[in-house]
């Protein structure tokens, strides 16, 4: 009874120093803001750290005064995670009662922040002021950066629009299948859980996504211990793949990469633990997430590859035991439906990717050039140089010095990269399709420097190279910098405007600004509204009311998309439609008769220049069915 009694005193007073951790935060927004005409996102987030350090300060002094306290550092890194921590389930909550009850925002709220005070006192009673449940500090340390960095990402998710892709995959969700035309159905099953939960939202659409990027953050942290043995090393491994530009732009977009460094993560764990454990319970727990990677991309067809050649390499008795061979038929299995559902659709995504990654054309040389670009952006040109250097280093200490543990970190990067390299001779990559080549990079790189930095290497070398290492941690800190400033100047659109027109030879179409082109279209919604590819046609399913109109991309010109799939245009045949396309493109004259041009939209995007879109009338005269017709005729009177 006792102990209740000073647990309920104890709460008490944790709830009055939160009182006055809010009356700092109003004030400290209110002096930055109208006094010092701080931006309001920048002035938010100061008045919410000198709030924490309020409460900090004053929890430590008096709400938890009698407890044996550690060391003052250590503490404050754990009562950030705790906070964190406490401000997710404060948002679980809100969001849960909001969808799932009849209760107002306000309601809600306040039931969210209880619940949200009364795990953050708990965390802080039980973890942070209890000297006998230590954390390492490299642990802590890691928390907090995983934390601000989900933070700054999930502003990010709800500031900017989605993507044509990403509109793409929340497309792909209203329609669940064990297979689509690019990809594996993964990334359309984790879109359909979080907008059900979520509501159609870009939060909701990326949420998950965000949290796979922290996830795959620490699966690194852990590796990198796995095989180094040192958290402060490890931690440093897992900064370094964050300090990699792509790697944080991906981190916020609802694409399949972000599972899929997930997944190739956690098998390469799993797979070393099943190697130097020789436990049979690792190979089918690797198994399975085999099994989730090919769900993911094909891709992931390579990480039992990589497995068997490090094998063959270091152990070949290891290939005569059956839990490898029937642990990945597990994973096999759990591809099974996607196998099936090509089968029935004459193997459309088997081809498309065949073709997409493997036989695209192009001249060798614009090739090369377009993926050295490509590397130089994505990676930077400090980290590329680095990454490369820790490939080759992790494969000399792995070959020539027998440090298998090297040789298995390295085979990760080295295989992807040269299939990549190889490849690039006769197709051209996407941009951040090598980039999964560099996730475990990190590690061989920071256990060098740390070698180098303790003196190992000539001592003449140590001097210019501590030089060269700072100057490129410098520049890629910087660098990255200069992205999370954008979300805090809501410019960050531009950027990845920019990084992918960069590393093209034209236009990418990134466009943005389908919100105000929804508006105008809706209107419409009585007519089919037909696009000239799947990037218009899917931005406008999710920015309209789709369950109440008929939105078909004719893929004109363009690469296939799944909408040939779900509609067929013979339902239109020689129907009124509403056709939309860029400005200065007029509806294809084989396609379509009597073209009426409605009006001229042109819209503002937050973060990007003017774009404009032509909306006609037209009647549909040509169908998919009978273009595919007129292109084989055609076809065999070249023949002749």
């Amino acid at each position: 009874m006792q102990a209740r009694k000073d647990m309920i005193k104890r709460y008490a007073k944790f709830g009055i120093v939160g009182l006055s951790g809010l009356l700092v935060n109003i004030g400290i927004a209110y002096i930055l803001k109208n006094i010092f005409s701080v931006k309001s996102l920048i002035a938010s987030s100061l008045a919410i750290e000198v709030s924490i350090l309020n409460n900090f300060f004053w929890n430590s002094i008096w709400t938890w005064r009698d407890r044996e306290q550690e060391d003052i550092w250590v503490r404050l890194l754990k009562y950030h995670v705790a906070v964190s921590l406490g401000a997710i389930i404060n948002m679980g909550a809100d969001f849960l009662l909001l969808k799932s009850t009849t209760m107002q925002y306000i309601q809600a709220h306040c039931v969210g922040v209880f619940a949200g005070s009364i795990f953050n006192f708990l965390l802080n009673d039980k973890w942070t002021f209890n000297k006998k449940l230590t954390i390492h500090r490299w642990d802590a340390i890691l928390f907090l950066f995983i934390g601000l960095i989900t933070y700054f990402e999930i502003i990010l998710a709800r500031r900017v629009e989605l993507f044509f892709d990403e509109a793409y995959y929340w497309v792909w969700a209203q329609h669940l299948s064990p297979g689509y035309l690019d990809h594996p159905p993964f990334v359309a099953w984790i879109i359909y859980i979080s907008t059900s939960i979520l509501g159609k939202t870009e939060l909701g659409v990326r949420i998950p996504f965000i949290v796979l990027s922290s996830l795959t953050t620490i699966l690194v942290y852990y590796l990198a211990y796995e095989i180094l043995r040192n958290k402060k090393m490890a931690f440093w491994s897992a900064f370094y793949v964050r300090l990699l530009p792509l790697f944080n732009i991906v981190g916020i977009l609802a694409i399949p990469d972000n599972p899929l460094f997930f997944f190739w993560t956690l098998y390469a764990i799993i797979t070393y633990r099943a190697i130097k454990s020789g436990e049979k319970k690792f190979w089918y727990y690797a198994g399975v997430v085999f099994g989730f990677s090919l769900l993911t991309k094909y891709f992931g067809f390579f990480l039992p590859l990589i497995t068997f050649f490090f094998i063959f390499l270091t152990n070949r008795k290891l290939l005569f035991k059956k839990e490898i061979y029937f642990s990945h038929l597990i994973g096999f299995l759990m591809f099974l439906p996607n196998i099936l559902w090509n089968l029935s659709h004459g193997f459309a995504s088997f081809k498309f990717q065949l073709s997409h990654g493997f036989m695209s054309g192009g001249h060798t040389f614009y090739n090369l050039r377009f993926l050295a670009e490509a590397l130089l952006i994505t990676v930077s040109p400090l980290a590329l140089f680095a990454s490369i250097w820790g490939i080759i280093l992790g494969l000399y200490r792995g070959l020539l010095r027998k440090e298998r543990r090297f040789l298995y970190i390295s085979l990760y990067s080295f295989i992807p990269f040269m299939t990549f390299l190889l490849t690039s001779l006769k197709s051209r990559p996407e941009a951040h399709w090598p980039f999964i080549s560099f996730i475990f990079t990190g590690i061989p790189v920071v256990y060098t420097i740390f070698l180098h930095l303790k003196g190992r290497y000539l001592r003449v070398l140590q001097k210019p190279g501590s030089h060269l290492i700072r100057v490129a941690l410098s520049t890629l800190i910087l660098i990255n910098f200069l992205l999370f400033a954008s979300p805090l100047n809501a410019n960050i659109t531009k950027a990845i405007t920019y990084f992918y027109d960069r590393v093209s030879e034209k236009k990418t179409g990134f466009e943005t600004g389908f919100k105000q082109l929804a508006e105008k279209v809706k209107k419409y919604k009585d007519y089919p509204i037909l696009t000239p590819n799947y990037h218009i046609a899917s931005e406008l399913a999710f920015y309209m009311d789709s369950s109440n109109c008929c939105i078909y991309s004719i893929d004109f010109k363009t690469r296939p998309s799944m909408f040939r799939y779900w509609i067929d245009d013979s339902n239109f045949m020689g129907q009124e439609v509403i056709f939309i396309t860029y400005s200065g493109y007029s509806p294809p004259a084989d396609m379509f008769e009597n073209p009426i041009k409605l009006e001229e939209v042109i819209v503002k995007p937050d973060f990007s220049e003017f774009r404009g879109y032509t909306i006609y009338k037209a009647v549909y005269t040509k169908t998919r069915a009978k273009r595919q017709k007129a292109v084989k005729n055609k076809s065999k009177e070249n023949e002749f």
